[in-house]
């Protein structure tokens, strides 16, 4: 199998993390990478050995030397990278959420097709060892059959009102930045059609989602409730509740261990470590481009459509 070259734009916060997923991965090689502010490219380039700095973004789509360019941009620029990206011949992964519009994602989409490139949405929990376990013990019915699934996460968005993640224009608030976590999480665990979702939530001074809720139905099987908040420090997992135990998943985002509770008292703990939680999906992003695939058979496009859409259709309707 040949080298995957890798081209990092911007350095985001979540960059390096990526990059470090690239460095472990058995064929993923960090080409180049750029940042509009160089001190911050060139830091990131000295800590991951990388020999090309850019600081113009136009400089790495134009590079003949990478393969597949990753996307961690602000929300709302992600549809503009994105086609600068396929224009100019690249590959893309490109961090969720993958678009604000639907109509932008089946624009990215129908494009990358035509010109033969691959594009997938990052969402690595998908790719993890516990998640694969889990997905295979929902199958077998370790706990019996599962009608109800509870997630809740908080993070701290900070206290800087001019950044971009209180901009409901830019994509900011919680169901842009991580409903996409719980809605695709569950589309590749159940692999069934959403047949309803609604959400609600509380909006800050910005007018932004400061804390929401979305519930799902899923095919008339399942009900999933998920609540995110930027500043009420609610517990960080996913608990699974089946009919004869359930199954608790801390950090069910990124997670190394799941915690099996059966209703007669017995439990079991299952852990699985990693070193880089992006690792799993950079493996798989290099097969899929050794194989000459244009869709991830696995964080497919239809997957990303159909979340982008909820949560398109939740904030319209005012989050009530």
């Amino acid at each position: 199998m040949k080298q995957i070259r890798y081209g990092i734009l911007s350095a985001a916060t979540i960059a390096p993390r990526f990059m470090k997923g690239v460095e472990l991965s058995k064929y993923g090689v960090l080409e180049a990478v750029a940042s509009r502010d160089y001190k911050r490219a060139e830091e990131l380039a000295n800590r991951f050995h990388i020999k090309k700095i850019y600081a113009d973004y136009d400089a790495l789509f134009m590079d003949e030397e990478i393969d597949i360019i990753y996307i961690p941009t602000p929300n709302f620029l992600h549809y503009e990278h994105c086609m600068k990206a396929l224009k100019a011949g690249k590959h893309v992964v490109c961090e969720k959420p993958f678009m604000l519009e639907e109509k932008q994602a089946k624009e990215v989409f129908a494009y990358a097709k035509k010109k033969h490139l691959f594009v997938m949405e990052a969402q690595k929990s998908v790719f993890l060892p516990i998640t694969k376990w889990l997905k295979q013990a929902i199958l077998e019915e370790l706990i019996g059959t599962i009608d109800f699934v509870r997630l809740s996460s908080y993070y701290a968005a900070g206290d800087d009102k001019s950044n971009w993640m209180y901009s409901h224009q830019k994509g900011g608030g919680v169901f842009y930045g991580s409903g996409s976590y719980t809605i695709e999480y569950m589309k590749y665990l159940f692999d069934k059609p959403i047949v309803s979702s609604q959400g609600s939530a509380l909006i800050g001074p910005t007018g932004v989602d400061e804390i929401g809720t979305i519930n799902l139905n899923i095919n008339n099987q399942h009900l999933v409730t998920t609540t995110i908040s930027r500043y009420a420090p609610l517990e960080q997992e996913a608990i699974f509740y089946g009919r004869i135990g359930k199954i608790k998943i801390p950090y069910y985002w990124r997670p190394k261990q799941a915690i099996i509770e059966y209703n007669d008292g017995e439990s079991k703990l299952i852990e699985m470590d990693f070193e880089s939680e992006f690792v799993y999906e950079v493996d798989h992003i290099n097969e899929c481009l050794d194989k000459g695939l244009l869709e991830s058979p696995i964080m497919r496009q239809e997957i990303t459509l159909e979340c982008i859409k909820i949560i398109e259709d939740i904030v319209r309707k005012g989050y009530r």
